[in-house]
């Protein structure tokens, strides 16, 4: 879906002009909706006017979600095309940088428009070109579509750095956050779970509450039935039934993690009881696929742990995934009083601590040789495998002392400096690093 337009100057009468009279149009009547209460603050809605350079690229002060605005005087009819990104590539404006069209195209008749988009965009750079006629742009500017709840947040230190980072993430969420968890507001616009984890502690920090947050959850509580996917499994994302009936399952279990502290930040108990029914099936779900040993092996569809290395030894017995699935049984076994899984999830972590710490380091996953032995292939270890460890319960300070030490002053971004450990595949961003600097700061 894309916009493209063919105006007359009068195209916006109906919402400009006092005089202008609609025709009454027969209505047909559609299938009865039940509408859910909206539950969250409007957004914030005000302008932004951009720089037009000399040679005629187009930049906003920071990169911002909106409504595209154009003040266009055109002399002859003409074909515009427009194009934006979020950067430049060696200073120029790129057109094919994304997998997704961040341009659109208008023919206009002559006159003056005041033009709006129909959709948000995100976007820091721009482009307008006049392919055929004569058009000129008066005026750029963008109607932003941003959460307009942290207004209420303030941050200041002498640390100049350390002020741009932290206005930087009120940006970044405020535009990722407007009344649902978004990945990214331009490309995909989908709520991945996981990623919600980490955006409904920063909902709470920057804005004061959970409304999206509960929002959020509740869209996994509503539908009668997930369609595509196994019976007891959760979607990976809202709003979307992947009709290849593809699934992450670590995403699944991340919603329990996120549930137990979505619990603490709002108070809402009843959201342990509406999702319970889901989380029973969760549990149906993963039993069977546990092998004798009581891990997860061969888990159905997109195994992920994260974007790096670490995804290329997700098969078998994949061990940052068991010890997910450990944490997400103990916090089931304290929300639903079934202390069983409690004593289930402890014995997964010692499992995995006797089986997956090889010679200093937790390995990422164990296969079958042909005598179906499971064998730990120790020649596969990453960064984030010893941060999932420490993140999710199998491994502490207090019994892996070295290892810690080693986390803590030979891993991560030093590691490009300086790496005493070649044989660790490097973590990324997501999840990662994210959970070395929960570490940290835990620490």
């Amino acid at each position: 879906h894309l916009e493209a337009y063919k105006l007359t100057p009068d195209y916006a009468h109906w919402r400009k002009s006092k005089d202008f009279i609609l025709k009454k149009r027969a209505i047909e009547q559609t299938d009865a909706k039940a509408l859910l209460p909206r539950g969250v603050a409007y957004p914030k809605y005000d302008i932004l006017n951009a720089e037009i350079a000399e040679d005629g690229l187009i930049s906003l002060e920071g990169l911002r979600t909106g409504f595209i605005m154009m003040d266009l005087n055109v002399a002859k009819p003409s074909k515009i095309h427009l194009y934006w990104d979020e950067i430049l590539v060696d200073g120029q404006l790129s057109k094919s940088r994304t997998n997704c069209k961040m341009s659109m195209d208008l023919e206009l008749a002559p006159g003056k428009y005041s033009f709006e988009t129909f959709e948000p965009y995100t976007l820091k750079y721009a482009r307008v070109k006049v392919v055929e006629g004569e058009c000129s742009l008066e005026k750029f500017s963008m109607r932003q579509y941003i959460n307009s709840e942290t207004d209420r947040v303030k941050f200041e230190t002498d640390d100049k750095e350390l002020n741009q980072v932290f206005n930087a993430a009120v940006r970044t969420f405020e535009q990722n956050a407007v009344d649902f968890f978004m990945d990214c507001p331009e490309r995909e616009r989908a709520g991945w779970l996981c990623d919600s984890y980490f955006t409904g502690r920063s909902a709470h920090y920057l804005t004061g509450n959970t409304k999206i947050e509960h929002n959020f959850i509740e869209n996994f509580v509503l539908p009668a039935k997930f369609h595509n996917i196994p019976e007891g499994m959760l979607p990976m994302c809202y709003p979307s039934d992947h009709k290849d009936g593809n699934f992450i399952p670590n995403w699944a279990m991340w919603l329990v993690l996120e549930l137990e502290e979505y619990v603490q930040r709002s108070g809402d108990h009843s959201m342990v009881a509406r999702l319970q029914p889901r989380v029973m099936g969760l549990l149906k779900n993963f039993s069977e696929f546990e092998n004798e040993d009581g891990l997860l092996e061969n888990l159905a569809k997109w195994v992920f742990v994260e974007w790096s290395k670490a995804n290329d030894y997700t098969n078998g017995v994949n061990y940052p995934t068991n010890m997910l699935y450990a944490k997400m049984l103990d916090i089931i076994g304290r929300l639903y009083d079934m202390p069983e899984l409690c004593v289930k999830a402890e014995k997964i972590h010692e499992t995995i601590r006797k089986q997956a710490y090889v010679d200093g380091f937790f390995r990422d996953h164990a296969l079958r040789n042909e005598e179906g032995r499971l064998v730990v292939k120790t020649e596969d270890v990453t960064e984030s495998c010893q941060n999932y460890a420490f993140y999710l319960g199998t491994a502490t300070p207090e019994l892996y002392p070295e290892l810690w030490r080693i986390l803590t002053t030979e891993l991560g971004p030093v590691r490009k400096i300086n790496d005493r450990h070649p044989s660790l595949g490097h973590p990324n961003a997501f999840i990662g690093n994210y959970l070395r600097i929960e570490l940290l700061s835990h620490a």
